[in-house]
């Protein structure tokens, strides 16, 4: 059954043709469980072969599991995870990092259009601490950020080598990182090790991968014992071939860039038309997302045209997030759509 064109999330789209491939290819004959198998090995290696350095890999089943074992394996109980007031972690995840290291706490650090900037951390971290407070140990980005916009490579860069000055490791939420890479044009390796990012949570399953994410140690010492981790955490997958193989539909020749290129283009086209007939962005397109603050009227009317859309409780506005099949001819009827919404709507926005 074919359904309308959604832009709810970019996790609504099935695989694409290529991950689905590896897929079916790795459910057929009898090989080893738990990761030992040639699809999960093969997987890792490419991995490192991407962010041009050898990295430690565990493919997990879900986003919210790679972000909150990464951090459980960061921070001691009695620590912090930095991380801005949109962030997923603190907003989305159901308190998994403070359940898979009990004790340890999420201290929000704030800043413009979604990101952490280096005075606000400057002043957090500046604070007196004792025993009564929960001492910072982890500082967490997110890129792209919850709201589309891109941390540069220098403020990443400014960022991390702070943090570290203090003692904090650096993880890096990239659920939508793949979208980050082609907007910046800059290579994996330049947005993440070669800045000081220490783990990466990758997603895949938004830029047509399946349903397994990667947890990536830039360096092994962080990663002792993790494997335990995963496992006590109830993420050691019997099957692993079927999380891994995806992975490799999308790094074998650079389909996961040709996938996030075309999103960033479709929301970039939603972006202009809106802009081009007086509609304010609530946030600037830098990737594949789009958000706009509408009426409650302009909101049921889109409703009434069968349009699902969330609006983050953090900032209120709808957000729009095109995928790696975003269909040209569906983005122009949103914004045809969106504008008559907007224009023909006499009731002020919230």
């Amino acid at each position: 059954m074919r359904h309308k064109t959604q832009f709810a999330s970019d996790n609504w789209s099935g695989l694409c043709p290529q991950a689905l491939a590896a897929l079916i290819e790795a459910n057929d004959g009898f090989l080893a469980p738990y990761g030992s198998d040639v699809w999960s090995q093969k997987a890792s290696a490419m991995l490192s072969q991407f962010f041009e350095t050898e990295v430690q890999v565990y493919f997990v089943a879900t986003g919210t599991a790679a972000n909150a074992l990464a951090l459980a394996q960061l921070s001691m109980s009695t620590g912090a995870v930095i991380c801005h007031p949109f962030a997923h972690i603190l907003n989305d995840e159901c308190g998994a990092p403070g359940f898979l290291n009990p004790g340890m706490g999420l201290t929000p650090c704030d800043g413009p259009e979604g990101k952490i900037d280096l005075a606000s951390l400057s002043a957090l971290l500046g604070r007196s601490i004792d025993l009564r407070h929960q001492h910072p140990s982890v500082l967490s980005l997110t890129q792209t950020t919850e709201v589309g916009t891109l941390y540069s490579e220098g403020e990443l860069h400014l960022l991390t080598q702070y943090a570290a000055r203090k003692g904090l490791k650096s993880h890096l939420d990239g659920a939508r990182f793949m979208n980050a890479i082609v907007a910046l044009d800059r290579s994996p390796a330049d947005l993440t090790w070669r800045l000081g990012v220490d783990v990466l949570s990758l997603g895949v399953s938004k830029n047509g991968g399946g349903y397994g994410d990667a947890i990536i140690f830039f360096k092994s010492d962080l990663g002792k014992d993790f494997g335990y981790r995963v496992k006590q955490g109830g993420h050691l997958s019997a099957k692993m071939r079927l999380l891994a193989a995806p992975f490799l539909g999308l790094l074998e020749n650079d389909v996961w860039r040709q996938n996030a290129s075309h999103a960033n283009q479709m929301a970039r086209r939603l972006a202009t038309r809106l802009e081009e007939e007086g509609v304010s962005l609530a946030f600037p397109c830098e990737a594949n997302m789009v958000f706009v603050t509408l009426s409650s009227s302009a909101q049921l009317q889109l409703k009434a045209k069968g349009w699902v859309f969330n609006l983050p409780k953090e900032h209120g506005a709808a957000r729009f997030v095109c995928g790696w099949n975003g269909d040209a001819v569906a983005v122009d009827l949103l914004a045809r759509d969106i504008i008559e919404a907007v224009q023909g709507d006499g009731e002020e926005t919230p």
